[in-house]
This record gives structure tokens, C-alpha cells and sequence, in this order.
């Protein structure tokens, strides 16, 4: 199982989440701590948190992660994927070398040991 810290760039890469991948299953889960103020919260998870749900099923939290990378069909995905040492497309790898940086938010993924 591989961990990961959601994190806010902003404030000092603080935490406000976790993210798991499991990579038997190849599944994302989401996990926010029920004392996290949803105001500094990345938009589809404060969605989450809105509706009292502090686990994102594998679903949502794939979209989450999906909206984070460059997208698999892109133009010229094998040479993005080569820039990175990588010979094929895997969320999990490409949201580690790129720690899922967004133009449209200050959140970070940071993988943790």
C-alpha cells in the first residue's frame, strides 16, 4: 500500500488529507480527518466532506487523482512518459514524479516512506 499526503503548497505543504493506492488492487482511497476545516480542502473533496463523507470511494478518488495528470490520450503521452523515465502510463508513478501539481489549486501529493 503506498501512502500519500495531500498538502497545501501554501501553507507549508500542511496535510489535509490522505491519499492510499493499493497496488494489488490498483485503487485510490481518499481519507480526510473529520476535524479538517473543509474550507482548505481541494474542491471535489470538500464536496465530499459537504455531504458527511471523509472516505472517497476508489471511484471518486481516481477522478480526483485523473483531474491531477496529464491525460493518458494526450498528444504525444510517449514522450511526456519518456521525460520521466516511465514506459507506460500509471497513475500512481506519473502523480509521484509530478506530486499531481495543478494550475488550478496550491495542493501537492507527496508520497511518504
Amino acid at each position: 500500500m503506498k501512502r500519500y499526503r495531500i498538502a497545501n503548497k501554501r501553507s507549508k505543504n500542511k496535510s489535509v488529507a490522505t491519499l492510499l493506492y493499493d497496488e494489488d488492487k490498483q485503487e485510490f482511497k481518499i481519507e480526510i480527518p473529520k476535524e479538517q476545516d473543509e474550507r482548505k480542502l481541494p474542491m471535489l473533496l470538500r464536496a465530499s466532506v459537504s455531504k458527511g463523507e471523509y472516505v472517497m470511494n476508489p471511484k471518486f478518488s481516481l477522478l480526483w487523482v485523473r483531474n491531477r495528470l496529464v491525460p493518458s490520450e494526450r498528444q504525444n503521452i510517449g514522450q511526456f512518459l519518456k521525460s520521466y523515465g516511465l514506459n507506460n502510463y500509471r497513475e500512481d508513478l506519473i502523480l509521484e514524479k509530478t506530486e499531481g501539481r495543478s494550475i488550478q489549486d496550491d495542493f501537492v501529493v507527496i508520497r511518504e516512506q
